[in-house]
């Protein structure tokens, strides 16, 4: 179980929140991080669509207020990815980010058959930046 999970800034990715953890914990190695967070070191942190979350949420310290559908709906890019899918459908791509379906996000989603390739590189504002660091003490990546 965590000790202690950072307070997500407003719009922050759940991938910004989870990489505060880990500077904070000292963590340098990777699958040590991912046993950490998720409990076990077979987990992978993904930016966009991240999965596992049931197993997140259970490791996060006694009364945590965070919920799998909360992180999901505020912490990642559910909402934009799933905004004109069928509701049926948009539903099935949550159950997978929850569970360990990682592996089939992307597909339900339809982003793998969309010609718009995904970043591959977390892209920051420089001014907001040092607006962050002014305001929190540290910058972090948002979701838009």
């Amino acid at each position: 179980m965590m000790h202690f999970f950072p307070t997500p800034y407003p719009d922050e990715i759940l991938y910004s929140v989870l990489a505060r953890y880990s500077v904070r914990c000292g963590i340098t190695s990777y699958q040590t991080i991912m046993e950490s967070i998720f409990g076990k070191c077979s987990s992978r942190a993904v930016m966009e669509m991240p999965f596992n979350l049931n197993s997140l949420v259970s490791n996060l310290p006694v009364n945590c207020p965070y919920t799998a559908d909360d992180l999901i709906y505020n912490h990642t890019l559910y909402p934009f990815f799933t905004a004109f899918l069928p509701k049926e459908r948009a539903e099935e791509v949550k159950q997978l980010m929850m569970s360990e379906g990682g592996s089939k996000i992307y597909g339900k989603a339809g982003i793998i058959g969309s010609r718009i390739p995904l970043n591959q590189y977390l892209r920051f504002c420089p001014k907001c930046f040092e607006e962050e660091q002014k305001l929190y003490g540290e910058g972090y990546w948002h979701r838009l």
